[in-house]
């Protein structure tokens, strides 16, 4: 076991970019998980550059808990705790690797996933994947079409549903079609409903489309907008009477004699 810094070799969970991210932390792992969401990996996963034995797997927010489970019965197998290696793969530019968003993402729900299967001895890098995930699962979708991954892939013909669907999580590719839509930003109201529409019409117009679901909204419901009304004129009248009655109670200054 490597007594590097960058090895992470006292954590059972560890993170680490590109191929030279494993060969810094999985050097010892048992499990080594590959995490390309969209596929813009440019150095290639390839077995014979993990260790002898490993079990070498792909992961990301599509297969997270398949990914868990399967490092699971590994451990159950080797009858001692598992080390695991998650290696986000990035993408390549001049010669180095790029930060990718969605594999941020994809490992870190990897690494929630094993978190929720007992695994959960995470680096401080790892924790940082893990936290993005969590924090930004609800836009994960949105992040991959509007990232520069997804916009590279868009640019060259590759359809948003086809890099929506590769980013999804397990949770959102088995719930009903409302609900995707929901999570795609296709009918949730407020900033992040609106702001999840701009990889396709630019934030001025997902602004716009958010304002005209908002109006049409109050079409559809004219009982519940006339009740915001009411109660936004409730709110307003309670302010006034607040600004009154602290302009009542301010003292007087005294005059100058």
């Amino acid at each position: 076991m490597s007594s590097h810094p960058h090895a992470q070799s006292k954590y059972q969970v560890r993170f680490d970019w590109g191929l030279a991210g494993a060969a810094a932390v999985a050097t010892d792992a048992d499990v080594v998980v590959w995490v390309d969401v969209l596929a813009t990996d440019a150095e290639g996963f390839d077995d014979e550059t993990f260790p002898p034995g490993a079990l070498a797997l792909r992961g990301g927010t599509a297969d997270a808990a398949r990914v868990a489970d399967a490092v699971l019965r590994e451990q159950v197998r080797l009858g001692r705790r598992a080390w695991v290696a998650i290696i986000a793969a990035g993408a390549r530019r001049d010669d180095a690797v790029r930060f990718c968003v969605e594999d941020l993402l994809g490992a870190g729900a990897v690494i929630d996933a094993l978190a929720a299967v007992g695994l959960d001895y995470s680096s401080p890098e790892a924790a940082a994947a893990c936290a993005a995930f969590t924090g930004l699962r609800s836009a994960v979708t949105h992040l991959a079409t509007a990232s520069a991954s997804g916009q590279e892939l868009a640019a060259a013909g590759v359809p948003l549903a086809d890099i929506r669907a590769a980013a999804a999580s397990e949770a959102l590719r088995e719930a009903p079609p409302h609900q995707r839509r929901a999570e795609w930003g296709l009918t949730r109201r407020g900033n992040v409903g609106a702001l999840s529409a701009s990889a396709e019409l630019g934030s001025v117009g997902a602004l716009s489309e958010h304002r005209r679901g908002r109006r049409a909204s109050a079409r559809r419901h004219p009982d519940a907008a006339a009740a915001r009304r009411r109660a936004a004129a409730v709110i307003s009248r309670c302010v006034q009477v607040m600004r009154l009655a602290v302009v009542k109670r301010r003292p007087q200054m005294p005059h100058d004699s």
